[in-house]
């Protein structure tokens, strides 16, 4: 188990293994993802040779609402392990080691979105694959598209004329009760989109920027967040969340917000995830996307207790990009 006093020297570890060195800005991202998450404090384990850190694996605390029930969780997320000390079976051992305290604790579903390198070695630890994520495509300009693809210059990062610093929307006095209408009451794995949880995620983290839009008009509205990165040649915008009004008005409403995303953006396509039957799922596809299922990345988890519904058919979750994207 971590000690007290030991971010430091994790984090140096994490720098060493990694070959990569960014001073404060890791240390401020660390306060914020593995000990301000409203879902609780990061369990965090070390491997320790003579008085010196060597390897470390920590997951993420999360909670998912299925019904009325609440399922705690954990994301497999950062590990590390010095290279003169790999190949020695470190990683599996902590991870492991790691699983068994959790259980304990009464977690009851570990996930996680591993890369082709890492997939195999989660698998031989007990870890299923659910699937990919099933992403929904919407090319913004199509003939930009198709020239940015074939150009060598790098591309600079989207810009948002549309859509406000997330902190900002997030201020509207309106939302909170916009919330509450859009909560399901869904048996599907969801995560709970309240206040404290979208300032943390989007508006907290540091040297991350997201974007907003929340449009209400009546008893009806829609509310999107958004980041621009670089992909490849190409500029992406990816909705990491996407709530309307479970009503045709609330569908309208959502389909204008997006209308407005992609006229104001000079990205080359946006992306987005939703489950089916749901009112931002009648958005995506009104709004003119298209489904994308093998671009997603691959989504694993590992059962630690007997749930009602099967976490390992993705039929069975209702998640948001911004669940499942890595940070």
């Amino acid at each position: 188990m971590a000690r007290a006093g030991e971010t430091p020297a994790i984090l140096d570890l994490i720098a060493a293994s990694y070959h990569r060195h960014d001073g404060p800005s890791r240390l401020r991202y660390w306060q914020w993802k593995h000990e301000a998450n409203p879902f609780g404090v990061s369990p965090c384990l070390v491997a320790e040779v003579n008085g010196r850190l060597v390897g470390v694996r920590l997951f993420l605390r999360w909670i998912w609402k299925s019904g009325t029930t609440n399922v705690h969780a954990v994301r497999a997320v950062d590990t590390a392990t010095l290279p003169e000390w790999r190949g020695r079976g470190i990683f599996s051992r902590l991870t492991m080691q790691l699983v068994e305290q959790v259980q304990r604790e009464g977690v009851s579903l570990i996930f996680n979105t591993p890369n082709n390198k890492s997939m195999p070695g989660y698998l031989k630890m007990g870890w299923a694959q659910v699937g990919r994520i099933p992403l929904w495509i919407r090319p913004v300009r199509l003939g930009n598209f198709v020239r940015r693809a074939l150009s060598a210059a790098p591309p600079q990062q989207p810009a948002f004329t549309g859509l406000q610093p997330v902190a900002r929307v997030l201020g509207d006095s309106r939302l909170p009760a916009f919330l509450a209408d859009v909560a399901p009451s869904d048996e599907r794995y969801h995560t709970v989109r309240t206040l404290p949880y979208l300032r943390w995620r989007y508006a907290d983290i540091p040297d991350m920027t997201y974007w907003a839009r929340f449009d209400m008009v009546g008893d009806a509205g829609a509310f999107v967040i958004a980041r621009g990165r670089v992909r490849g040649r190409l500029r992406e915008v990816t909705i990491s969340e996407l709530l309307v009004t479970p009503s045709e008005r609330g569908v309208q409403a959502g389909r204008t917000v997006l209308a407005e995303l992609l006229r104001h953006s000079d990205a080359d396509y946006v992306a987005a995830c939703s489950a089916s039957g749901t009112p931002e799922r009648s958005v995506l596809i009104r709004a003119g996307f298209i489904p994308a299922p093998r671009l997603g990345p691959h989504f694993t988890a590992r059962r630690l207790a007997t749930l009602t519904l099967d976490p390992l058919q993705w039929d069975n979750w209702r998640c948001a990009i911004g669940d499942l994207e890595l940070f």
